[in-house]
């Protein structure tokens, strides 16, 4: 019998297309350093700022040249300064990549399966306005002031 939640999720990195299987986002809360003092007992909480968000994305490459695909991805995921990904969930994000690697199995013929980390870069406000489902007009506009001039 078919799952009809189990279909195909298509997420690109720089525009090199890509699976998805699962997405995990991490980063909430604030960053607090704590000091502590010698021979004190009292401690004090210093408050940074929002901590970094923070994306794991695993997915998967298919096709005859899904070894091909995946090194086209690894030599994107190298170049310096920001990318662009964008994920069904997540339509729109300013990213830089910190990890990436694949396996390759020999139970799964043609499908490699891939695993990026990245952090968002601060700064850039997006907008995503859905038109047809998987279809996405992406704009994005750098900083939150240029954003509200833009809408306002």
């Amino acid at each position: 019998m078919n799952n009809p939640l189990k279909f195909k999720r298509q997420a690109r990195f720089n525009g090199l297309p890509f699976f998805m299987d699962k997405t995990s986002v991490d980063g909430g809360g604030r960053n607090v350093v704590t000091h502590q003092f010698p021979n004190g007992s009292g401690h004090l909480n210093e408050d940074l700022s929002p901590n970094v968000g923070k994306f794991k994305v695993s997915g998967y490459l298919i096709g005859f040249d899904a070894v091909a695909q995946a090194n086209s991805l690894k030599a994107a995921t190298s170049i310096a300064g920001t990318g662009v990904l964008t994920l069904p969930d997540l339509p729109f994000l300013h990213v830089r990549c910190v990890g990436f690697g694949y396996e390759i199995s020999k139970d799964e013929i043609n499908k490699v399966s891939i695993n990026f980390d990245f952090v968002e870069e601060a700064g850039f406000v997006a907008i995503g306005i859905s038109l047809l489902p998987g279809r996405m007009i992406e704009l994005a506009m750098v900083g939150a002031g240029a954003a509200l001039g833009a809408i306002a």
